[in-house]
């Protein structure tokens, strides 16, 4: 059972981050998956339009790495 819940877990990980991709839109439905505390994604909401999609590539480079370790 444990080991069910951790592959669910992991699809649902798997899921954000293939939205994120194809979005490239941090999303309040995704942001819990994906790791980010709410008050991280309220301060990159507010970011400037420059600094936006940088952050978004480091975002998906870092759950690219759990998603491989898990």
């Amino acid at each position: 059972l444990h080991s069910r819940r951790h592959k669910d877990r992991i699809m649902t990980k798997q899921k954000a981050l293939n939205k994120l991709k194809e979005t490239r839109v941090l999303s309040t439905d995704i942001i819990e998956s994906l790791d980010v505390p709410f008050e991280h994604w309220l301060r990159f909401a507010q970011f400037p339009p420059d600094r936006v999609q940088p952050s978004i590539d480091r975002l998906i480079a870092r759950e690219e790495k759990k998603v491989v370790n898990e």
